[in-house]
């Protein structure tokens, strides 16, 4: 009980509970510990950019946002999957300002399994996740003692780090999430077309969702 108060203190003031999600890390580059750090962030081993403690929110990653930032811009168009994102970045690759050249990846679990290729389920929960648009969900525990699943949080605080995405891009892609998970499949079992008022246009004798049909 005293744990789950002072996690929910820390979200109101804004700061991350737990590991850092891909995206962010301590930015304490000399002595830094994080998964994508040796080999594979510029800035590592390099002057601290701040002198982190619990009370600081966490800084940008190099170049996990970048991952972050490609993964929400594809999907607000509408025009790719999970799995489609999923593939697109594992095949991406980011030129860094020296001309060096790298390959992104999840940043994996802190002492439980290594960075690695992205899938659907990573993509998902990112694109999902608030804490890209500023904000600190608190998701707390259900009856049962389960923590409460991914959008399904408690209480939503204004973070005091820094945003990846904008709110707008954020809200277009859970309404899209929305609509491709009702959207109906052809026989080719491929998504039919989203039209510019699906989910929106209903009739107005009815009150029912109107279908457009080529």
């Amino acid at each position: 009980a005293e744990t789950r108060k002072g996690r929910r203190a820390r979200a109101a003031k804004g700061l991350h509970n737990g590991t850092p999600p891909l995206g962010y890390c301590y930015g304490t580059c000399s002595s830094c510990e994080d998964p994508n750090g040796e080999g594979y962030c510029p800035s590592f081993g390099a002057s601290d950019r701040q002198d982190y403690s619990s009370s600081q929110p966490l800084l940008l990653h190099p170049i996990e946002h970048k991952a972050v930032e490609l993964a929400f811009r594809w999907h607000a168009t509408a025009r790719y999957s999970d799995g489609d994102i999923a593939e697109r970045l594992n095949e991406y690759v980011l030129t860094l300002p020296d001309g060096a050249e790298v390959h992104l990846r999840t940043k994996g679990r802190w002492g439980r399994g290594s960075p690695g290729r992205f899938s659907k389920d990573t993509v998902r929960d990112l694109l999902q996740n608030p804490y890209y648009i500023g904000k600190v969900p608190y998701y707390g525990r259900n009856e049962d003692g389960q923590r409460r699943k991914r959008g399904n949080y408690v209480a939503l605080y204004p973070g005091q780090h820094e945003p990846i995405v904008d709110e707008e891009t954020f809200d277009r892609s859970q309404r899209i999430r929305s609509l491709m998970s009702h959207n109906p499949r052809s026989r080719d079992d491929v998504l039919e077309r989203i039209y510019v008022l699906s989910g929106i246009l209903r009739c107005g004798y009815c009150g029912e969702p109107m279908r457009a049909q080529s």
